[in-house]
């Protein structure tokens, strides 16, 4: 058993055997049930000890690729960066050792399902790539200009316009809804509503994908004026004043502050990542500003300019020593918080 080679042994191991062992399955349609039959392969769904187990079961998937491969349940994807034929046949062998292992676990990727997203499609190496399908034959992966991944469409050009239109449309969905379903709504009731079921869906993963293009932050932060509206008694002051009465920020002031927890928990450890590969710190013989300060690289493009690692750097520059080297998470909270930004910038910027 697999889970007893990663050293897995005793009740645990029998327990997790009682748990996978004897079961058995059939299908019932309307008042007519099927024969009941073995489960030889698999792990139950609905269950705490399924998805565990299940990434027991795949954990040396990125082992067998020569690259970047990241794993998410039962979601893979492989990056490569292709600009001649040699990596393209390289990216084809990863897809082909990918192939063989699912083979070897009994565990077929859907090839129906996946999908090929070049980036820069002004690049004219826009290589096709096959996979084996669930029958042993070899089928072109479809290639596409957007995928949703993890809740954020990505396009082609890293624009994220259809992700910005989707989030917008959805947002205002929810908002008719809330109209709707109240005819009277106080502040504490809006407030609690509001930032529950509407405001997250306008701010998840906004450091991948924070607008820059003025009609884009207009657009998004058109949400947000139009939910403070459903407050009756402050609907009639100007936007800028209802959130002051509410003592909400705008949508773009909230993702600036976002960015800069993302940079503090990058720095000081408290998310698993790489920041090297995103961040360099300036010389340390700069005595100006604080000792965390970051080095800003030169960018040809202005899409460039306003991806996370480049846009931060002159905002977390500007902190005060006091703020970036604060002890915990919550303190730079609060530090940030004294920082002199401009709640309402979004209405003096337009």
């Amino acid at each position: 058993m697999l889970v007893e080679k990663l050293g897995i042994k005793g009740c645990i191991l029998n327990w997790i055997k009682s748990f996978l062992s004897g079961r058995k399955q059939c299908v019932r349609i309307n008042n007519t049930t099927s024969t009941w039959s073995d489960v030889v392969s698999g792990v139950p769904q609905g269950s705490v000890l399924g998805p565990v187990l299940f990434l027991i079961f795949i954990n040396d998937l990125p082992d067998v690729v020569e690259g970047i491969v990241k794993v998410f349940a039962d979601d893979c994807k492989v990056y490569s960066k292709v600009s001649s034929d040699y990596e393209r046949c390289k990216l084809q062998e990863n897809l082909d050792r990918l192939c063989e292992w699912s083979d070897m676990w009994k565990l077929k990727f859907n090839a129906a399902k996946c999908k090929v997203l070049h980036i820069n499609p002004d690049n004219d190496l826009q290589y096709r790539y096959t996979m084996l399908d669930e029958s042993g034959n070899f089928i072109a992966l479809s290639t596409v200009n957007e995928e949703k991944d993890l809740g954020v469409t990505f396009e082609s050009n890293l624009k994220f316009e259809k992700h910005i239109s989707d989030i917008y449309n959805k947002a205002q969905r929810v908002l008719s809804l809330i109209n709707h379903s109240f005819d009277y709504m106080d502040q504490d009731m809006f407030l609690t509503i509001y930032k529950s079921i509407v405001r997250p869906l306008l701010e998840y993963a906004t450091c991948v994908w924070s607008p820059y293009l003025k009609k884009d932050i207009r657009k998004l932060e058109s949400v947000q004026r139009r939910a403070t509206k459903l407050v009756k008694n402050i609907c009639h002051l100007n936007y800028e004043d209802r959130l002051r009465s509410l003592g909400l920020p705008t949508l773009e002031y909230r993702r600036d502050r976002n960015d800069m927890i993302q940079v503090y928990k990058a720095l000081h450890g408290i998310d698993d990542i790489d920041w090297m590969s995103l961040f360099t710190l300036a010389p340390s013989n700069n005595t100006r500003g604080h000792s965390l300060k970051l080095f800003k690289k030169q960018c040809k493009t202005t899409h460039r300019l306003n991806t996370f690692s480049i846009r931060v750097v002159d905002q977390w520059n500007n902190l005060s020593d006091l703020t970036v080297t604060a002890k915990t998470l919550n303190n730079f909270k609060s530090a940030l918080n004294g920082e002199n930004w401009n709640l309402y910038k979004f209405i003096c910027s337009c």
